[in-house]
């Protein structure tokens, strides 16, 4: 029997996801950033339910999201739905991962362009490695092993330390102007605002529809 590449995706993202939340176990809520997360939710809890292989804690509460970079090539009803600018505690981060690492690839793109395959191939995951253990190195790890694991948490506890004094700061150079724009409104304007906006973040689904962009075509 032959299956789908995208069967073949569908199947490894089921079996990382489920080992990585088996991490923590009894929590009651995960946030899942994934490229086609609008294609991979559907039917997820199900396939589980299925499968042998697969185990997922019934309690838990999953919430998809598409990653900022990859859900400008979505369709327009994936921006409300699976924005993680509309999921409350989710903060402003991007949601990509391996899309970070294009900047530096690009440098040496023009030296792989005369290699055979095998030889691109190894270049790239030499510069890819070399990349990520430069990440390691600069949240202040000098060697990774089993035994230094809560060191390794440590040096990330002060990264996020780090970016949450940078968040703060930004709140305050926004605030003034934030307030500014909020005095210039119809205050009935802002309480139906924040009354719909509740219900979105609780309902989900649907009810996100009400951050949908509206624009109209211009004539042709």
């Amino acid at each position: 029997m032959h299956h789908s590449p995208l069967i073949y995706s569908q199947i490894n993202m089921d079996y990382a996801i489920c080992q990585a939340l088996k991490r923590f176990p009894r929590h009651l809520a995960a946030l899942i950033i994934y490229d086609i997360c609008c294609q991979w939710c559907i039917h997820f809890r199900e396939r589980v339910s299925e499968s042998e292989f697969l185990e997922l804690w019934e309690l838990l509460e999953i919430t998809p999201a598409v990653g900022k970079w990859h859900l400008a090539a979505h369709i327009s009803e994936c921006f409300y739905r699976f924005s993680l600018n509309f999921i409350e505690g989710a903060g402003q981060v991007e949601g990509e991962i391996m899309e970070t690492l294009w900047s530096v690839l690009d440098q040496v793109a023009g030296l792989t362009q005369g290699m055979s395959i095998a030889h691109r191939q190894e270049v790239l995951d030499d510069y890819m490695n070399d990349n990520n253990w430069r990440k390691i190195i600069r949240i202040g790890m000098n060697h990774i092993s089993t035994h230094c694991i809560p060191q390794l948490i440590m040096s990330l506890a002060g990264t996020i330390s780090t970016k949450w004094t940078r968040a703060q700061i930004g709140v305050q150079e926004t605030g003034d102007s934030y307030r500014e724009l909020t005095d210039r409104l119809d205050t009935n304007w802002i309480e139906e605002w924040t009354r719909q906006e509740t219900i979105a973040m609780r309902d989900r689904g649907d009810a996100l529809k009400i951050f949908e962009v509206a624009a109209k075509k211009g004539k042709t």
